[in-house]
């Protein structure tokens, strides 16, 4: 979808490629606003797959055909830049120099547990060959989809398991010496840690919140957007999980809140400034509000500061890593309202905190002890 001049868009659709190898596509012009150009894009698509405008020989569809078709609807339905980059790039050096002239319908779980075997023999760890394989996968799945194959063959192939990495999560004491030497270099900075380390919220989550967000009478805070950065491009959107949540402060969360905002008024007023009605709740470069504190200049900062203290690999994640495991480790969070806070579905925060649930465990043997045996049990520790 390009935009020729303001209102008028040329619109493409992939229709794979033919016998020769060539991409095969319709266009067609469009005229109006994005969201509609996007509408009309994704109608032209249907078209195309149904077949209207000549549907691609699929017997002859190529690997490389089919996984530049896949990328290419991924970035129609929205999938973040920055991955569909990593992607591509898996899909160039990898994948298409290796399987990129097969036929999909030829196409092995045989010649792919192959494909891996070789990669790994070339040095590429379990970690990449894993993330080829999920490529792989999705563009065959998608492919059952298109009626061009009728299964996913990857769903049979054998790629290496990945140990889970040991996280480095931060102690109480090393957070709070992060947290005093932010202050001391930018009582901004320090305040916005302090609230990453207070909610568990990611980076471009932290850096999406507006005072629009923020109700200090009820002590919540309303997380909405992501900012994703990709260099020197910027750009809000949803969340993670493309999901709104709404988490409760503490009257520490909100006398933070109540100080930073006393502060960024005083400092509006010193200069004759209007905050901005919709202003961004932490913005270094603007005193109305409306330039947003950047991802990569937060990791930046933070980066400084554990360097500075010497507390080796700490990474600005693990701020997110030391508001869950300290929740998990008291045993009257659930998993649920853990996950809430964190904007993770259930089953994803006890897979990934499960070892710091101990005191929850202690509890549950006690109760059934209890239940059991009718006298009060002591739980082995």
């Amino acid at each position: 979808m390009r935009e020729r001049r303001p209102g008028v868009w040329e619109l493409r659709a992939f229709l794979g490629r033919g016998a020769d190898g060539r991409p095969r596509q319709v266009s067609k012009t469009f005229h109006g606003g994005k969201r509609e150009a996007r509408k009309a894009l994704a109608a032209l698509e249907v078209e195309a797959n149904a077949g209207k405008h000549g549907r691609p020989d699929t017997a002859a569809t190529t690997v490389a055909a089919l996984l530049d078709r896949h990328l290419d609807n991924l970035e129609r339905l929205g999938r973040a830049p920055t991955t569909t980059r990593t992607y591509r790039g898996y899909v160039k050096q990898l994948i298409v120099p290796a399987l990129g002239s097969k036929r999909v319908r030829n196409l092995t779980a045989y010649d792919l547990d192959l494909f891996y075997s070789r990669l790994a023999a070339g040095g590429r760890s379990s970690a990449t060959i894993r993330q080829v394989h999920a490529i792989i996968s999705g563009a065959l799945k998608q492919a059952v989809k298109w009626d061009m194959v009728p299964s996913n063959v990857a769903r049979a192939a054998s790629p290496p398991t990945v140990p889970r990495a040991e996280v480095r999560v931060p102690t109480a004491a090393e957070v709070k010496l992060i947290l005093l030497e932010a202050e001391r270099r930018d009582p901004m900075l320090g305040r916005l840690l302090m609230l990453g380390a207070l909610t568990g919220a990611r980076r471009g989550e932290l850096c999406a919140l507006r005072w629009s967000d923020v109700d200090l009478d009820a002590g919540t805070l309303r997380i909405a957007h992501s900012v994703m950065q990709v260099g020197r491009r910027v750009e809000v959107k949803d969340t993670k999980s493309h999901q709104v949540r709404v988490i409760a402060l503490d009257n520490a969360g909100v006398a933070l809140l109540r100080l930073h905002r006393e502060d960024v008024d005083a400092r509006a007023a010193a200069t004759g400034a209007a905050l901005a009605a919709d202003a961004f709740l932490f913005s270094d470069r603007s005193l109305d509000g409306t330039v947003m504190v950047e991802p990569d200049w937060l990791t930046r900062r933070f980066t400084s500061i554990v360097e500075a203290l010497g507390l080796d690999g700490l990474t600005l994640h693990g701020l997110r890593h030391f508001m869950a495991t300290q929740l998990a480790a008291r045993g009257d969070v659930s998993a649920r309202t853990l996950a809430g806070r964190l904007g993770h579905a259930a089953s994803v925060t006890l897979k990934v905190y499960a070892a710091y649930f101990p005191a929850a465990d202690v509890e549950a043997a006690r109760h059934m002890g209890e239940l059991l045996t009718g006298t009060t049990a002591t739980a082995r520790t």
